[in-house]
């Protein structure tokens, strides 16, 4: 492929993500494609309903600037912003969290792979089973490594 290329795909292969912090919103490239194809008026209104000035539609933010926020260079917004909550209501549910998903991952597991090393470190820290293993024999540190998520694999290691 290349840049430009069109290329179709299933409606249900499509999603997409928006996280809104304080007054900056990133991600949400559906959202700001409806509003490209608004007038300005339009776009006014729909900010209105939701509450928050969205900016320019040709514009979509995938982070925050590094000199704002240079913890968000390391772990994402939402694990940074939600780890002290995650560990009040993990502790309380370490052992539902220790039962493989339907992928056959622990929560350990999914955070490694998924690169929340404070969620990691959380799960570690309360005792969550570091031995523990995908269907392929990959524990979480093995995950780490593959993914290349140092920030996790100095919780594991």
């Amino acid at each position: 492929m290349r840049q430009g290329e069109r290329v179709d795909i299933p409606f249900d292969d499509v999603s997409d993500w928006m996280i809104m912090m304080d007054t900056t919103t990133l991600g949400g490239f559906t959202v700001q494609f409806m509003r490209a194809q608004m007038d300005t008026a339009e776009r006014a209104e729909h900010d209105q309903a939701w509450g928050r000035d969205f900016g320019d539609p040709a514009i979509v933010h995938l982070a925050y600037q590094a000199d704002e926020h240079p913890e968000y260079l390391v772990e994402h917004p939402m694990c940074v912003n939600l780890a002290e909550r995650y560990r009040e209501e993990m502790g309380q549910h370490l052992a539902e969290l220790e039962e493989p998903n339907e992928q056959g991952l622990t929560e350990l597991l999914n955070q490694a792979m998924t690169g929340n090393g404070l969620f990691v470190k959380a799960l570690v820290e309360a005792g969550a089973n570091t031995a523990a293993q995908t269907p392929s024999g990959k524990t979480a540190l093995d995950l780490a490594r593959q993914m290349n998520w140092p920030h996790v694999i100095g919780h594991l290691a």
